[in-house]
């Protein structure tokens, strides 16, 4: 824990330093380490009961802003542009496999294409209101149906741990889709894409009155007309944590 807070306190007082491609870990290592980190984001593994329970807490935000780290030590662009293509087409073919047990963590690999596909709308929130600051080109990368403007992003008991399921009312339950969500990522083909979506960042969770997220102005207008609904969630214990709730009672919020 010394070593961490002295590395973070280096960072910011001195900055990083580049260097030379041939000092840094190789395209491999850097897409093995990327990757394993993302899919354990997408689905972690779930916590015992306390006092034996194990928090982690990231969300796509937090691997958003990992990712502008390794091309300030000296990592080419184009390395980190061609991964995150990768990720927004919506599936990845990977030997690395997510944490499904209660924690600690074995190692089990096998190469298997995986849908990233529920997780894109969370990384449209995230690039449109970075677009302008992503330190490696984006625009072969993004959906043509991504945003790329900060404005068109609106914001309509805490816990670090709860994501946000939205879905269509003709695809699935919130129930179905929480219990399937690790086979979903295995690859399984129903719900098709488009039909629902997580979001693991959020604005403020209190599950009794308020939840409040950002979507895409454009996008939350084609889900009034598709029907769409809302549930909180718990990923690390597998447990629906709200009722689900009608995008006709979504509220848009002025910043």
């Amino acid at each position: 824990m010394l070593a961490v807070t002295q590395a973070a306190f280096t960072v910011k007082v001195f900055g990083l330093k580049r260097r030379p491609l041939s000092a840094l870990a190789s395209r491999d290592e850097l897409t093995t380490w990327l990757t394993r980190v993302l899919f354990n984001t997408f689905i972690p593994g779930y916590s015992k009961l306390r006092p034996h329970n194990v928090r982690c807490p990231h969300n796509l935000a937090a691997f958003f802003g990992l990712l502008f780290y390794p091309h300030r030590v000296g990592y080419p662009a184009h390395w980190l542009s061609d991964f995150l293509t990768r990720v927004l087409s919506g599936s990845m073919v990977s030997d690395m496999a997510p944490y499904d047990d209660f924690w600690r963590m074995p190692v089990k690999e096998r190469p298997r294409r995986v849908r990233t596909d529920p997780w894109l709308v969370d990384f449209e929130v995230m690039i449109a209101g970075a677009y302008h600051a992503v330190p490696f080109p984006l625009v072969g990368a993004l959906p043509a149906d991504f945003s790329r403007e900060p404005g068109d992003i609106q914001v309509s008991p805490y816990d670090p741990r709860t994501q946000l399921l939205f879905y269509r009312a003709s695809a699935a339950t919130a129930t179905k889709l929480i219990g399937d969500m690790g086979r979903i990522f295995e690859g399984k083909a129903d719900p098709a894409p488009g039909t629902f979506f997580i979001l693991t960042m959020q604005e403020r969770v209190q599950y009794r009155e308020r939840i409040r997220f950002k979507l895409s102005k454009k996008r939350v207008e084609r889900m009034r007309k598709e029907d769409w609904y809302m549930v909180a969630y718990r990923p690390d214990t597998g447990q629906q944590a709200t009722r689900p709730v009608p995008v006709a009672r979504w509220k848009l919020i002025s910043e």
